[in-house]
């Protein structure tokens, strides 16, 4: 069985994007202002195949819903881009990456983290 038939799932890649603030605050210049961190509204990568692999969940009680933390193990194919902090949607859950590992030139993995309330 080769690798790519384990790639099971399709997930959608937005990659982060910085932009310097338009105007200044508090009569700090534009430019030593922290840059803006935002997605595009349309994927870099669309229907990228990939693997979920659930390693953590946890289900905080808050009020007035809960909140829940997954972290999953998701391999990616070698030719994929990934960077810190890309957001992928799989199964319209959104998830953000952490820093992605090459494993012997052979495929990328990388953490994937959902934080949000149910």
């Amino acid at each position: 069985m080769s690798y790519e038939r384990l790639l099971t799932d399709r997930c959608d890649i937005y990659h982060e994007t910085a932009s310097v603030p338009e105007s200044g605050r508090f009569g700090i210049p534009a430019q030593k202002l922290q840059p803006v961190f935002t997605y595009p509204d349309t994927p870099d990568e669309q229907g990228v195949p990939c693997c979920f692999t659930e390693k953590q969940q946890q289900l905080i009680q808050l009020e007035p819903d809960h909140k829940v933390y997954q972290r999953f193990l998701v391999h990616f194919p070698i030719d994929t881009v990934l960077r810190v902090n890309d957001k992928i949607i799989w199964e319209d859950h959104v998830y953000i990456l952490e820093m992605p590992k090459k494993v012997r030139h052979h495929h990328w993995e990388a953490i994937a983290v959902r934080d949000g309330r149910l």
